[in-house]
This record gives C-alpha cells, sequence and structure tokens, in this order.
C-alpha cells in the first residue's frame, strides 16, 4: 500500500518535470519565434511571453492538486481492489465443498414439505364437518359446566354441614369426657 510519504514523493517529483518540461518547451518555442520576428515584434513577444509563463504558473495551481487527486484516488482504488480481492478470497474459502451434497438434501426437504403441505390442504377440507361438531360440544361443555357450579355449590353446602358436625362432636365430646373421666377414676382397669 502506499503511504503518505510516497505519495508526496511522487506529487513533488510529477511537479518537478512537468513544470520542467511545460517550462522548456514553452520557452524554447518562446525563443525560436522571438528571434525569427523584428524587433519590435520581440518586445510584443517578450510580453507575450511574460504572459504565457504568469498563466503557465496559474496552471500550476489547477494541475498539481488535480495530478495529487488522482494519485490520492488511485491509491484508493488499489486498496479497494485488493480489500475486494481479499474478501473474495476468504467467501471461497468459507464456502462449503459439499455444498451440492447439502443442496440436493435441501431439495429433497422441500419436496416432502411440498407433499406434507398438500396433505394438510386436504386434512383442511374436513375442517368445516369437525366444526359442526365442536359446536355440539360447545353446547355440551356449557351444559357441564352449568352442572359443575351446581356441584360446586352442593360441596359448599357439604363443607359447611360438616363443620357443623364437627361442632357438635366437639361440643357432645367435651360434655361426655368430663363426666366419664369421674367414672374412669372409679374403674379399676
Amino acid at each position: 500500500m502506499i503511504t503518505s510519504k510516497e505519495t508526496q514523493e511522487l506529487h513533488d517529483e510529477l511537479h518537478d518535470e512537468l513544470h520542467d518540461e511545460i517550462h522548456d518547451e514553452i520557452h524554447d518555442e518562446v525563443q525560436q519565434e522571438i528571434s525569427e520576428m523584428p524587433l519590435s515584434s520581440r518586445e510584443d513577444m517578450e510580453r507575450f511571453l511574460t504572459v504565457i509563463e504568469k498563466s503557465a504558473r496559474q496552471w500550476h495551481i489547477v494541475v498539481y492538486p488535480s495530478l495529487v487527486a488522482f494519485v490520492v484516488l488511485a491509491a484508493f482504488g488499489f486498496y479497494l481492489i485488493y480489500s475486494l480481492t481479499s474478501d473474495i478470497r476468504i467467501m471461497a474459502r468459507a464456502i462449503d465443498p459439499n455444498m451440492g451434497h447439502h443442496m440436493a438434501r435441501m431439495t429433497d426437504s422441500m419436496q416432502r414439505l411440498s407433499v406434507d403441505v398438500k396433505n394438510m390442504s386436504a386434512d383442511m377440507r374436513s375442517l368445516p364437518p369437525m366444526l359442526a361438531h365442536m359446536e355440539k360440544m360447545d353446547v355440551s361443555v356449557q351444559n357441564m359446566a352449568s352442572y359443575t357450579g351446581d356441584m360446586n355449590h352442593s360441596m359448599r353446602n357439604m363443607t359447611v354441614t360438616n363443620d357443623h358436625m364437627r361442632h357438635s362432636m366437639q361440643r357432645m365430646t367435651n360434655n361426655v369426657a368430663r363426666p366419664m373421666s369421674v367414672f374412669n377414676r372409679m374403674m379399676p382397669w
């Protein structure tokens, strides 16, 4: 990968080469044309050369940053391509070599699933008669719920009655136990 130092060196090298080439070419061409011209035209040409040199400097302001941007974009493009190839290599290693076998098994499973879904849809067709039976069962369950409520009420009554019986037995035990304890003391066995 290209470092920023290498990028700067490349930029400086390109800058110097381009500057020298452009300057030398323009200077040589202008000097040749100036030497072929009459003296009054030479002065005009020297002014023209001065203007061209100034415009060349202005072009440097545009060209050099463009070159730097191009180099940076090229380096970034290289990095993207490199990372893409490494990602593809990782993906290729991650792909299971038995994928064809697994896909065939998955196809078989899908076919079995299709058959099972067809069977389920056939079973669903028998659902309306079952719903009619369910309505009858609903009525029966409501009756059972009513009977269960009645049984619950009866059990509550039985519980209350048993509680009264227990209370009565306890009082009777207390009433009988005192006199019997006296008789028990009199018995020898």
